[in-house]
């Protein structure tokens, strides 16, 4: 029973939710063309992470929270490529990029709100509507996006660098949705 205990600890949810407001930021970072920094920021939230985890990897039934993290992670080493990529390509943020990242900020500052936020709080809210609803259309314009770019032959090597970058979104929002289905376990 204590175990129980020290997950449903507000600290917890408080750790999670900071970590998902950091993520947040370094999204800001990403059209802003600033990877240097994106990677300082990377390595300080993994080293968050990573001691969080550690808190954690003694106590049983902690899997929700170790999904939540790993979920965290990935975001952040995707974030992390997405900007070198652009950087690297010199690829201009186009309409759909500038949305994703938008959608991207919003969700993960709409995840940290849920997770602090108490059982009969959470149900009657439409934070859980709004989040799957984000990700619902974040991926069908991710699926639009790369289905554009694979009908368009003129420009090839730009079209597989978007492709990549979209692949790496549609990732994003992946994680995303694992992380908010762990979230709602921790709250049950």
């Amino acid at each position: 029973m204590n175990i129980l205990n020290f997950l449903l600890k507000p600290d917890n949810k408080k750790n999670i939710s900071q970590l998902l407001l950091f993520l947040a930021k370094i999204t800001k970072k990403i059209p802003q063309n600033k990877t240097n920094e994106i990677k300082i920021l990377v390595l300080k939230i993994n080293k968050d992470i990573d001691f969080f985890n550690q808190k954690l990897s003694s106590l049983e039934n902690s899997s929700s929270y170790l999904q939540i993290t790993k979920g965290l992670k990935d975001i952040s080493a995707l974030m992390e490529n997405i900007s070198f990529e652009l950087s690297f390509h010199k690829i201009e943020l186009n309409r759909t990029l500038k949305t994703l990242l938008l959608d991207l900020e919003r969700t993960l500052i709409l995840l940290s709100k849920l997770v602090i936020s108490n059982n009969q709080t959470s149900k009657n809210s439409g934070l859980k509507i709004e989040i799957k609803q984000i990700f619902a259309q974040s991926v069908k314009e991710i699926k639009l996006a790369k289905t554009d770019i694979s009908n368009d032959k003129d420009n090839f090597i730009e079209n597989l660098k978007f492709s990549s970058i979209y692949d790496r979104m549609e990732s994003c929002f992946i994680a995303i949705d694992d992380i908010n289905e762990a979230i709602l376990s921790i709250q049950v």
